[in-house]
């Protein structure tokens, strides 16, 4: 019996601080990316959010081609580690050369 009373004693203290927020305070736009992605949709949104992160917030989204979209976000979402992906995302924005179109080939 005791042991049924610890866990309903346990669980009420696990519950309280819920109930006792009680307000919801949405985040500012910055961290929603209001500022950031207005106006576009999609996986550019994605990439307006994301490019900050990696040090390319400069960058219009808007004006970048299809397939630079593409690469940028199979870049981004490939789990390799944050300073190939930075150096990846770098070279994508560039274009390359022709060392770099064959190394997009493999």
């Amino acid at each position: 019996m005791s042991r049924l009373a610890l866990c309903a004693t346990f669980a009420a203290l696990l519950a309280t601080p819920t109930v006792a927020q009680g307000v919801f305070v949405p985040p500012p736009d910055a961290v929603m990316g209001g500022e950031v992605d207005r106006g576009l949709t999609g996986q550019r949104a994605r990439l307006a959010r994301e490019l900050p992160h990696y040090g390319y917030g400069n960058v219009d989204v808007a004006r970048l081609s299809e397939r630079k979209v593409a690469l940028i976000a199979n870049s981004i979402s490939a789990g390799r580690s944050f300073n190939y992906t930075s150096a990846r995302i770098g070279s994508i924005l560039r274009g390359g050369g022709l060392l770099q179109r064959a190394i997009d080939g493999l």
